[in-house]
């Protein structure tokens, strides 16, 4: 997968989560270290070129965002909610996105590093160019959502389910789970292992027979 890394210039400002209520919900080129934006709700939240670490976001509500060519690195983004808007060319590194609900968001050149983002949802959204390293997705819910060329590798996808969300343009083949929830239908061009294969029809009342 040719995945386009974030644009992020080598002169960043030194800033504040907080700044957005200066900056008319604009955060741009900064680096931001420990800072909070936790339970909030904002009409919108636009981050650009932009380093973000060990920042606690979790439990706000963003009615629109964009962030483009953003790394997010140990952040707290737990049971935030996004109803609208488009997240490209990020890095999510070491964060914890559990609950976290995308809903009509456009993902694109998107990459999860050791995540923990179990219950994580997407609803109505669309997905392009997204890959996970060593990240637990357990439980999470794709729901109608627009998924094309997604690897997920070294993933944890135990119980997660997919509804209305054909797998044609994904790669599960590195995936872990037991349990998955997903019509049959869905499956057409998926791309699994041999075991995932035999789990899958198993899962769908074959019998097996050596």
């Amino acid at each position: 997968m040719k995945l386009q890394q974030p644009k992020i210039a080598m002169n960043l400002d030194t800033g504040l989560l907080d700044d957005v209520f200066k900056y008319d919900g604009v955060i741009e080129r900064a680096d931001i270290t420990e800072s909070q934006l936790s339970n909030v709700t904002l009409d919108k939240l636009m981050i650009y070129s932009s380093v973000i670490k060990n920042c606690d976001l979790s439990h706000s509500h963003f009615n629109r965002v964009d962030f483009t060519d953003v790394i997010f690195e140990n952040c707290d983004l737990s049971n935030v909610k996004i109803d609208f808007g488009s997240i490209h060319r990020v890095i999510f590194k070491g964060c914890r996105l559990t609950g976290v609900q995308f809903k009509k968001v456009s993902i694109g050149h998107v990459w999860f590093e050791e995540v923990k983002a179990d219950f994580i949802g997407f609803i109505d959204a669309k997905i392009d160019s997204f890959l996970t390293s060593d990240s637990f997705l357990g439980s999470a819910v794709f729901y109608n959502t627009k998924l094309n060329d997604i690897q997920l590798e070294g993933a944890n996808l135990e119980d997660a389910s997919f509804y209305q969300t054909p797998l044609k343009h994904c790669d599960i083949s590195q995936a872990f789970f037991k349990s998955i929830q997903v019509n049959k239908e869905d499956l057409f061009g998926c791309k699994v292992s041999r075991e995932q294969a035999l789990q899958f029809a198993i899962l769908m009342g074959l019998e097996i027979i050596d």
